[in-house]
């Protein structure tokens, strides 16, 4: 659900403090003690021209870690027709980062009514002591969730579970060498079932235990790929259509349907990965596009993803639109965008043909300037506009 995220005063948070949370009282009851603190934040969020969720977010501690600083998040109140629709997952996220931007973070802390556990507990909230009564509100919870701020728990945290609206704006910016984007610096992977980069690991295997809760296996097939390995498959591709009686260039343009030249792929940046429903019979090549469409096996994942994968940051690079060139269509092949997009942003400063070494490359004396720059502009930058965001 696209929604529309922004900071407001605390007085324009009453419009649903009020009829939500103090219905029946005086409108002086929905002002909070620190509503008009100089580090407190509140933010709402529109669904089209609705105002459905507002939420405050205030330096407080939680009582027991109180040499800890802390976020304390009060007065969340949600239309109950857009409960359970992901909105209030968002906000809680916005209100995260907003207040990171003024103090470093311990914990964030909230006493929930019993009814709204759930929306805590989804986005790793751990309860604390017994429920309790708040006259005349009902019965409450206390749920606290710890932060080790050093930047790498930062960002693994928070982009984690932002929702699309959010993760655009929280791009990952870092210094990127030559080596590392054309896949011949070694990378440290997330782990061995999960080669991807650090923290897009981290989002995957999130992105990957909510798909299984509707029955898919986010299963994946290909992920990290060296300039060796990719260079390995360009040689074999290359000499089985040599054998098959294609000339050179024929042979690349056959190549570079699907795969790319060794120091050109995205792969190479652990953010991108091909997927397939692990829990269906897998027969013959399962990349293929057939396989995701009309009666295929993974027309459910391609569905699900097309849903839920940008929530958690991961965009397809290769889409079915007709007016995009370079590589075909490859609904199974996913980016993590908030580490893509700045890494293709350094990777569009290399001079190509200096960078890209082509000893021991089958078809290499076919790999003129022009065609470089026709690959460049058509194969690299053939992509969803939404990876290009620089």
């Amino acid at each position: 659900m696209n929604v529309k995220i922004k900071k407001i005063t605390a007085k324009q948070t009453y419009e649903l403090r009020h009829p939500l949370l103090r219905k029946g009282q005086p409108i002086n009851t929905s002002h909070l003690p620190l509503d008009n603190d100089s580090k407190s934040i509140h933010l709402d969020a529109y669904f089209e021209t609705q105002l459905v969720v507002v939420l405050s977010a205030f330096n407080k501690s939680c009582p027991g870690y109180e040499s800890k600083n802390g976020i304390q998040f009060r007065a969340m109140a949600v239309l109950p027709p857009f409960q359970g629709k992901g909105i209030a997952t968002q906000l809680i996220q916005k209100a995260f980062l907003s207040v990171r931007k003024k103090i470093t973070i311990h914990h964030v802390w909230l006493n929930a009514r019993i009814v709204a556990k759930d929306l805590y507990l989804k986005n790793d909230f751990k309860p604390i002591g017994v429920a309790f009564e708040i006259d005349p509100i009902g019965l409450h919870q206390r749920f606290i969730k710890k932060y080790t701020m050093n930047r790498k728990t930062f960002l693994t945290t928070s982009l984690g579970l932002l929702g699309a609206t959010t993760w655009s704006k929280i791009i990952i910016k870092e210094k990127y060498t030559s080596s590392q984007l054309i896949g011949k610096e070694s990378l440290k992977l997330f782990s061995h079932k999960t080669p991807l980069n650090t923290i897009a690991g981290i989002a995957f295997e999130k992105m990957q235990k909510a798909a299984l809760k509707e029955g898919i296996e986010l299963k994946i097939i290909s992920a990290y790929r060296s300039y060796d390995q990719q260079k390995s498959i360009w040689n074999r591709k290359f000499l089985s259509n040599k054998k098959a009686g294609l000339e050179s260039e024929d042979n690349i343009k056959k190549i570079i349907e699907y795969s790319t030249l060794p120091g050109t792929s995205r792969h190479h940046w652990g953010t991108d990965v091909d997927l397939i429903d692990g829990s269906k019979p897998q027969e013959g090549d399962v990349l293929i596009s057939e396989k995701f469409h009309q009666n295929g096996p993974y027309v459910v994942l391609r569905k699900w993803m097309d849903q839920h994968a940008a929530y958690f940051g991961f965009i397809r690079p290769y889409t079915n639109n007709s007016e995009r060139k370079g590589f075909y269509y490859e609904p199974w092949h996913y980016s993590y965008a908030p580490i893509a997009i700045p890494m293709l942003k350094a990777y569009s400063k290399l001079n190509l043909k200096k960078t890209l070494a082509t000893t021991n490359l089958e078809g290499s004396a076919s790999l003129s300037e022009k065609f470089l720059k026709k690959y460049y502009t058509e194969n690299i930058l053939g992509i969803a506009k939404e990876l290009k965001t620089f």
